[in-house]
């Protein structure tokens, strides 16, 4: 019942969240840019992945989702302040991914990559598994990267930078990431 109405409040936060941005985008028709349907259906997928995963801690996502599949945890130097040892999780559910990241010592955790590995009808309406890049470019307009196998969406005017990484196998989409901090 608590993924219910998780899905039920966050889809209230994306439509919310959709039309602020549809009424903020500027009204210039500029042949450089992607179209302004396109610009908007971008910043709804960047916020519907916010909302999904704004402030969860390890044990809400455990409250929300249950016991993980598969879980792994290990230590990095944070890249920023050398003196500070990162705690790295990873917990796998079905068809979601995320992973946290914690300063060892600290009690403040956040999830820096959150990952959808198969469809969700109800959080990602217009992007589905099995498109090809010619759809997708033609959904969200170019990507800021394009690459064998991958495409990258930036979000460079959030609170925090993020990208939305959309992983092709056999021309395919196999996946999709929410990348938040770059960290």
């Amino acid at each position: 019942m608590n993924g219910l109405k998780f899905v039920l409040c966050a889809s209230a936060l994306f439509a919310f969240h959709s039309i602020r941005v549809i009424a903020s985008l500027p009204s210039t028709d500029n042949s450089t840019y992607d179209s302004l349907d396109q610009q908007a259906l971008l910043q709804t997928v960047f916020l519907q992945g916010h909302a999904v995963v704004s402030s969860l801690t390890e044990a809400e996502i455990q409250n929300i989702y249950g016991q993980p599949t598969a879980v792994k945890t290990s230590s990095q130097i944070n890249k920023y302040d050398p003196q500070v040892n990162d705690l790295i999780t990873q917990m796998v559910y079905g068809k979601y991914q995320f992973r946290l990241i914690r300063a060892l010592h600290s009690e403040n955790e956040f999830v820096t990559h959150f990952s959808i590995l198969d469809d969700d009808k109800i959080l990602l309406r217009d992007l589905k598994m099995g498109m090809t890049e010619q759809q997708i470019v033609a959904l969200l307009g170019n990507p800021a990267i394009s690459e064998a196998g991958r495409m990258i969406y930036e979000e460079l005017e959030a609170d925090a930078p993020s990208a939305l990484v959309l992983h092709f196998l056999s021309g395919k989409l196999v996946r999709i990431d929410f990348s938040f901090y770059f960290e």
